[in-house]
């Protein structure tokens, strides 16, 4: 996989209407409610807090506390700010030096210093990620997000899916393509790194125990000197959604407590019993028949391929009619055939009135068992303008 993470420079607009621009407060006393300004002051460029540095570029919201830990990362699509992330050097301690280096019509950014490590966290005009850069020190930039599920993407083959109740260790490391996903909050967050670096695994850790055991956090070499990494929320009411099958499932049609928000390539992540991963996209209907469309990597502008006909003019059907193995179609039954595992009937799909529902699959080749974790991977031609997908910020 080649996705280069610098696309993330690339416009990407909020997932809701504009509000206010570019700004940098001093809170002077500890901020204790985000909402209530009425004693902040605004803070100058090259000027050091009295209390919190709050900065914000309308669409998310940083806070730098007086002797906290590292940088708060609040997303905003709600009206209200909501807890998601926090940024900080791996066993940095507590923050020693807050300045405000940068506030324009361009973002804003605040350099944070520790004992033995400076890192400069810049909220570029309009968009939805941090962007992180060491000045000092060379430890890794810990991503502190609580959650149960962490998903490594590969968009061209299977996903690696972390469940920290099926990992005894307090800390694990990970084979990554430049990409990090933790699933937070109320099925409604993901917050998203994106990083340069592939000479290291990204380490991911964990505490709890029993169906309390998490995954906390995870941590990301920057590399090379000048090397970057971007943290993005990505939120919205259904923004991903989890739920646990079994052996016992199998060739059950599964209806689920969710309904897909919004039109997308939304990516099912079923856990085999041999703890690896099976990515599946979710099928939308035709809008046309009865069957079913499977959304494409390769299709242009999001948009449906067509298939491919012989030199008579006629569709080659072994390979491109429904349910074939190069074709976007499958019929009402969902069957379809695959190189590894033959026919077999399609086990993720939502209905016209976009509610999902899963049939795992009965075969000797494969048995789920454990989470299904599902998320959007990718917009299609009908994605609206306000929704963003992972593949939306790399």
């Amino acid at each position: 996989m080649t996705l280069a993470p610098l696309i993330l420079l690339l416009a990407l607009s909020l997932q809701d209407p504009p509000r206010a621009g570019v700004a940098a407060w001093d809170t002077v006393t500890p901020a204790t409610d985000l909402t209530q300004r009425g004693a902040w002051k605004t803070l100058e460029g090259g000027a050091s807090p009295q209390g919190d540095a709050v900065v914000t570029n309308g669409k998310i919201l940083a806070v730098a506390r007086k002797q906290g830990e590292g940088l708060e990362i609040y997303s905003l699509r709600s009206g209200t700010p909501i807890y998601r992330s926090r940024l900080f050097p791996t066993g940095a301690g507590p923050i020693e030096k807050v300045v405000l280096a940068e506030v324009g019509r361009g973002g804003a950014a605040l350099e944070l210093s520790w004992k033995n490590a400076s890192v400069r966290f810049r909220i570029p005009k309009g968009e939805l990620f941090v962007e992180s850069q060491a000045i000092a020190g060379d430890a890794p930039l810990r991503i502190d997000c609580a959650g149960r599920y962490v998903i490594l993407p590969d968009f061209f083959a299977d996903d690696i899916l972390v469940d920290a109740r099926r990992l005894p260790v307090d800390r694990v490391d990970l084979p990554s393509e430049n990409f990090v996903l933790h699933f937070t909050g109320e099925h409604d967050a993901i917050v998203m790194g994106v990083f340069e670096n592939r000479d290291q695994d990204v380490r991911v850790t964990l505490s709890g125990k029993d169906d309390r055991r998490a995954i906390t956090g995870s941590e990301i070499a920057f590399g090379q000197k000048g090397r970057k990494i971007w943290v993005s929320v990505l939120e919205g009411p259904g923004m991903w959604y989890s739920v646990d099958v079994g052996p016992e499932h199998k060739k059950q049609v599964i209806p689920l407590d969710w309904t897909m928000p919004f039109v997308a390539q939304w990516r099912v992540d079923f856990t085999r019993k041999d703890d690896l991963t099976d990515s599946w996209d979710m099928l939308l209907p035709d809008p046309n028949s009865d069957g079913f469309i499977k959304p494409s990597w390769l299709a242009q502008d999001g948009k449906i391929s067509e298939a491919t006909k012989t030199a008579t003019g006629d569709v080659d059907r072994d390979a491109y009619g429904p349910g074939g193995p190069a074709s976007d179609r499958l019929g009402p039954q969902r069957t379809r055939w695959t190189t590894v595992l033959g026919k077999v009937q399609y086990p993720c799909w939502t209905d016209k009135s976009r509610k999902g529902f899963l049939q795992p699959l009965d075969h000797k080749k494969v048995l789920f068992s454990g989470p299904v974790v599902i998320y959007p991977s990718n917009r299609l031609a009908d994605t609206p303008p306000e929704w963003y997908t992972p593949v939306d910020i790399v």
